[in-house]
């Protein structure tokens, strides 16, 4: 017996009602759950801003901390002296010994009231002496007189942290380099003074960097072609040859080695009107 039609009308409108009421429901629950998702992100990204606020402002304290542990350890070292190449370092005459070669070579008068402290450093022939100051007054009194010490072989130095001896060991490779260009080039506190323009730390950081790329740049095109020519002479088959893969590792290795050795910079000798630094030597291949 077949079913009537109004009991099949009856059947198709609750399969409507029971479609549209799951579609309702699947709507409403992808509209909680997008709801739920956009409020997990702004706390979480809440969260993250919050750390990362946290770690700047950690960052700057650290950053204030080596500042002022900077200042303290200049501050400590600001009276200081290292004397290099006394012959007579015997430690138990040593501030006698040591102000006696002092004043015979720089034709000074020090006392021993001038002085606060003295140590032998290191345990070497001729070892550095330490020579701490009462005041800066009386240090600043050597300085004058240093030109004495000439082919004496005796130097003094200034006390630094090991910060500023990196800052100045720096400085000085590139004081070396400006000057095998023939250019004029002195070391003024942090600072390079080359040809009368000043360079910090950080130019001589952007120029090393400029002409890192430089070089890479140049070094790459060459031994791409050197790699080809090589290839070529020493094997003719070149599909998987041995001879041929050791060779490109032997060019890789030697592409990598010239990677790693610092570029050189070329410093400019003079500058144009508009500001602008014009490099006025020609540039070879470092």
């Amino acid at each position: 017996m077949s079913p009537t039609p109004d009991l099949e009308g009856s059947n198709k409108i609750l399969f409507d009602l029971i479609v549209s009421a799951n579609k309702q429901q699947t709507e409403a629950l992808k509209k909680s759950t997008e709801e739920q998702t956009t409020i997990i992100k702004q706390q979480i990204q809440v969260c993250v801003t919050d750390i990362n606020n946290k770690l700047n402002a950690t960052n700057q304290n650290i950053e204030n901390l080596k500042s002022k542990y900077l200042f303290l350890e200049r501050k400590s070292r600001r009276n200081n002296i290292i004397i290099f190449g006394l012959n007579n370092v015997e430690r138990q005459n040593l501030l006698q010994n040591t102000l006696s070669d002092l004043n015979r070579l720089l034709k000074i008068n020090l006392l021993p009231n001038d002085i606060n402290n003295i140590q032998v450093i290191g345990k070497t022939q001729k070892p550095p002496v330490l020579l701490e100051f009462t005041s800066f007054l009386k240090k600043s009194e050597i300085f004058p007189n240093l030109k004495h010490l000439k082919n004496t072989g005796i130097s003094i130095a200034n006390d630094l942290c090991p910060e500023d001896r990196e800052q100045q060991k720096y400085l000085r490779e590139h004081q070396l380099e400006a000057r095998e260009q023939n250019l004029e080039a002195k070391i003024k506190g942090s600072k390079l003074l080359i040809n009368g323009t000043i360079y910090t730390i950080d130019d001589l950081k952007e120029l090393e960097k400029k002409a890192s790329k430089s070089s890479d740049s140049e070094t790459s095109s060459g031994d791409e072609e050197n790699l080809q020519e090589k290839t070529k002479t020493s094997n003719p088959v070149l599909a998987g040859g041995s001879e041929a893969n050791q060779n490109t590792q032997e060019t890789k290795s030697s592409t990598h080695s010239k990677k790693r050795k610092r570029a050189k910079i070329y410093f400019p000798t003079t500058t144009s009107t508009d500001g602008e630094i014009r490099q006025t030597r020609s540039k070879n291949k470092s």
